[in-house]
């Protein structure tokens, strides 16, 4: 049963998304709405920080929302040439749209986020999580749910960027899949997209499963495959986006001015980013590699006739 409380006096949220680890935060109830789609709530937390919670699974923290939302739109907009036309599906936040506003190419960002409430809540009382960036007039934010608008979708965009859950099941694992799918078709040539896809960590996670679908579905001569992993300290953990480019993207910056003011996204980040320790599984270290069918397309060689595509591993670097 969920716990009431009354806006402006203290709350508790008990977070249960791993059992293993359940986790309490305690502080003051600025905001909770229940919407036709979700409930959420912002909690202050007793030092004054700021927490949002959908359906009291934590979503993103002010203090570090940075780190993760500079990671996510960086490493994917500094490899691209001259990008123009942004989708942003989720990321009611507005964090998002204030990273991809920094670049002086983008004309048009539009996000798509089913919960209207949310974003009238970051565009007002929330605004100084975001710095206003709804109020830019390049942006059109619109109440839709995402796959039916991919699905009707005539427009084409240089950058896409997919942030609406964290995967858990196989579900969840499944309507990432559609999206990406239908995010492809809305790509314009030469463009790319990066999905947030949760926690990795040593074990096998659902990111594995995207991964490897996408090195299925993402393929040379069409499409590079790049990872980007990194440590949100208010999520307790390391957290992934897959990237799906261009093969003219290019992370080398010394062609390319990263905009000023970025609090965590270096050069170096990315240069380390796309490396994995040795205990983590198999298909995140290899996932930006060709695989050997890749290999043999991408040098326009004739493989063996003997050659055995089941055991296509990647072990050539881009």
């Amino acid at each position: 049963m969920s716990l009431q409380y009354i806006i402006g006096m203290s709350a508790v949220v008990l977070e249960t998304s791993n059992p293993e680890n359940i986790l309490v935060y305690t502080g003051k109830l600025l905001k909770e709405h229940t919407s036709s789609v979700q409930k959420w709530k912002i909690l202050q937390l007793d030092q004054g920080d700021e927490m949002l919670f959908i359906e009291d699974q934590h979503q993103s923290t002010k203090s570090d929302e940075h780190i993760y939302h500079e990671s996510f739109v960086h490493s994917l907009m500094c490899g691209l040439s001259n990008p123009k036309r942004i989708l942003i599906l989720g990321g009611a936040e507005g964090c998002m749209i204030r990273e991809v506003l920094k670049w002086k190419s983008v004309e048009h960002v539009r996000q798509i986020d089913w919960d209207q409430s949310l974003i009238e809540y970051f565009k007002t009382d929330g605004w100084s999580w975001n710095g206003g960036s709804y109020f830019n007039p390049k942006v059109r934010a619109e109440c839709k749910e995402a796959l039916s608008w991919l699905n009707s979708c005539n427009d084409k965009y240089d950058a896409i960027f997919i942030d609406l859950l964290d995967p858990h099941n196989q579900n969840e694992i499944e309507f990432i899949k559609q999206l990406l799918l239908a995010s492809k078709k809305c790509l314009k040539n030469q463009g790319a997209l990066s999905v947030n896809v949760g926690e990795v960590s040593a074990k096998y996670t659902p990111a594995c499963d995207i991964a490897k679908w996408m090195m299925d579905t993402f393929k040379l001569p069409d499409f590079n495959r790049n990872t980007v992993h990194v440590h949100v300290p208010s999520y307790g953990g390391e957290w992934c986006f897959l990237m799906a480019t261009p093969v003219s993207w290019n992370h080398n910056f010394q062609f390319t001015k990263i905009p000023s003011g970025l609090k965590f996204f270096t050069r170096e980040f990315l240069h380390t980013t796309q490396f994995w320790p040795r205990n983590y599984p198999d298909i995140l270290q290899n996932f930006w590699k060709p695989t050997e069918s890749e290999y043999f397309a991408k040098k326009k060689l004739v493989p063996p006739l003997d050659y055995d595509y089941s055991k296509d591993i990647g072990h050539y670097g881009c």
